[in-house]
């Protein structure tokens, strides 16, 4: 036989390819649910302390003198939930529960509705209680939620049959890079969309145990945690909870005695918390104007957020009102490949499991719809609108944001990508599949980290000078400001700061203030009698920047429009807590 018909020679695997096989092994090996939820929680942990420091954790960064996100306006959400917080720990206990005195004064106000956490604040007294000394718990808060989210992505995916370490690898990458989740930067409450994925959790655990009752029990603490965190949460959470118990009873692994049983006792839970907490005992409306504006687009699960492939290819989110980042629900590039890499075993698992999962089944689709709400959009072309009574908008408008409600879709949905892709392509070869989606992801999400990083270590220019207001609000025992917070029609922007700042250094310091910056206001717009009070601070908007200025009192200083006023003060003092003139233009 020639030279050049010869066998080839196959020769032994070089040591280079014994080890990628053995690491592929490795990795597409199937673990323990609690081996793979400590894989997860430890990666998540290494990133948060790779991407926070220390003084951001324990709440003394500058950054939390000056809180920013990655949203227009959020420095307004994260300054009024800081300031919330820190009127509720120093506040005497009250009923109802949440309820402050200094905030909103003197009528006070709730702070359920500046979002600030209501279990982070609770455990926040508590502490103070204990320890006398005021913490601010909302950087270990943030790295909390980020972790929680990568390890519920992975129970997620488990109880879906993704076991192997390249899967938790992967639903940790997702459960931290989740565009919907980076997005919410800036709103700290709204960081634990891991509550969400827990409830899917539950429902799955419910799914597969006969009897389901005590899967069905860990719906209670879910519920109590989320109603405890925000409200929009807890609407989510319960939704599939009550899709849990009503598949459980049609499935017969629940007995109906029972369902009303367990219904009956989390009614009972949950109503006395709704009370104790005052979500129905304020005087501000429950419903806002919003619905419809708020919304999902319908592009938006595919259409890149300033993410990495949006960049490349130049696109903008999809925002047709100006409102619609509430509804960001885009998947990420790692996503889409993992969902078309298992559309086959996706598609054969909805036919075998037709009928299955119909709650939860209508559970997401009525979620979806109400996202997307009333006033349907295409990218920017509106496709559909849907008349509804004035009634029914009111209710609605209780959750005026419905873009949110498309989270449990949206997390769903990240996770059958990560199972599917690891129970149909098993071996090495899924597990490369899994790390490759997972690092695309991270690619893809790399510009929304680093909007991210960005406001960690960036200021905003402010119209005051915040170190002579902290000075200032020290020596008196009122801050008032006059139009209060949503009394000023037109109010400009940097003149929004200043209030904000106003009351954020005015709750870090426990002086009472009358204006406040709400979810759900209740606008005290009267005047105020008997003019400047003793131990009073008042800024006062007195017209247009541009017209001559009316005498404002004895124990006043006046620029721009606006008047300082205090008795204790003198003249220079009260001058440089006026606003800087270059950031205050004249009122419309």
């Amino acid at each position: 036989m020639s030279q050049g018909l010869a066998p080839a020679r196959t020769g032994p695997a070089t040591p280079a390819c014994g080890l990628a096989g053995q690491a592929g092994d490795k990795l597409a090996a199937a673990r323990g649910v609690p081996t793979l939820l400590l894989l997860s929680a430890a990666i998540a942990l290494a990133c948060c302390l790779l991407l926070f420091d220390r003084d951001f954790l324990d709440g003394s960064s500058p950054f939390w003198r000056d809180p920013h996100g990655v949203i227009d306006g959020t420095w307004a959400d994260m300054a009024t939930a800081l300031s919330g917080y820190d009127y509720f720990v120093r506040d005497e206990w009250r009923l109802p529960l949440f309820q402050v005195g200094r905030l909103g004064a003197p009528a006070g106000s709730n702070i359920l509705y500046t979002d600030s956490t209501p279990v982070v604040a609770l455990a926040g007294r508590l502490l103070f209680r204990l320890s006398g000394r005021a913490f601010n718990p909302f950087g270990l808060w943030t790295a909390l939620c980020l972790v929680a989210s990568a390890v519920s992505m992975t129970l997620l995916v488990a109880l879906l049959g993704g076991r192997s370490v390249a899967s938790a690898v992967a639903a940790t990458a997702f459960g931290l890079c989740a565009p919907a989740l980076l997005a919410r930067w800036g709103h700290t409450t709204l960081m634990a969309q891991f509550e969400v994925t827990l409830s899917l959790a539950c429902y799955l655990g419910a799914a597969r145990a006969t009897p389901a009752l005590p899967r069905l029990l860990w719906a209670a603490p879910l519920c109590v945690l989320a109603l405890w965190t925000h409200a929009y949460l807890f609407a989510m959470v319960s939704a599939v909870v009550a899709a849990a118990v009503a598949q459980a009873v049609l499935d017969r692994r629940l007995a109906p005695a029972r369902a009303l049983a367990l219904v009956a006792a989390l009614g009972v839970l949950l109503g006395g918390q709704l009370t104790l907490s005052g979500y129905l005992s304020g005087d501000g409306a429950l419903s806002a104007p919003g619905f419809g504006i708020a919304s999902a687009n319908l592009v938006s699960p595919l259409f890149p957020d300033r993410g990495l492939l949006g960049t490349l290819i130049g696109l903008a989110p999809p925002d047709a009102t100006g409102y619609q980042y509430e509804g960001t629900c885009y998947l990420g590039a790692g996503a889409m490949l993992l969902l078309w890499s298992a559309r086959r075993w996706l598609a054969s698992r909805a036919r075998e499991g037709k009928g299955r999962h119909a709650c939860l089944s209508a559970c997401l689709l009525a979620c979806t719809l109400f996202a997307v709400s009333n006033d349907v959009f295409l990218g920017g072309l509106h496709v559909l609108h849907v008349p509804l009574p004035p009634a029914v908008l009111a209710l609605a408008g209780v959750f005026r944001a419905s873009g949110r409600f498309v989270w449990p879709v949206l997390y769903l949905a990240l996770a059958l990508g990560i199972a599917g892709c690891s129970v149909s392509r098993p071996g090495r070869r899924g597990a490369a599949i899994l790390l490759a989606a997972a690092c695309l992801q991270c690619a893809d999400t790399a510009p929304l980290w680093a909007e991210v990083e960005r406001s960690l270590h960036s200021t905003l220019a402010l119209p005051v000078d915040a170190r002579a207001w902290e000075a200032a609000v020290a020596r008196h025992t009122l801050v008032r400001v006059t139009p209060a917070f949503g009394c000023a029609p037109q109010a400009s922007v940097p003149l929004t700061k200043a209030m904000m700042q106003i009351q954020l250094i005015a709750g870090r310091l426990n002086v009472a203030t009358n204006s406040l910056y709400s979810a759900r206001p209740r606008h005290d717009c009267s005047p105020a009698g008997g003019g400047l009070q003793p131990g009073e601070l008042s800024l006062r908007r007195l017209g247009d920047a541009a017209e001559p200025q009316p005498d404002a009192g004895p124990h006043c200083s006046t620029a721009s429009g606006l008047a300082v006023c205090s008795m204790v003060l003198d003249a220079a003092e009260r001058t440089s807590l006026l606003p800087h003139a270059t950031l205050m233009p004249a009122a419309p």
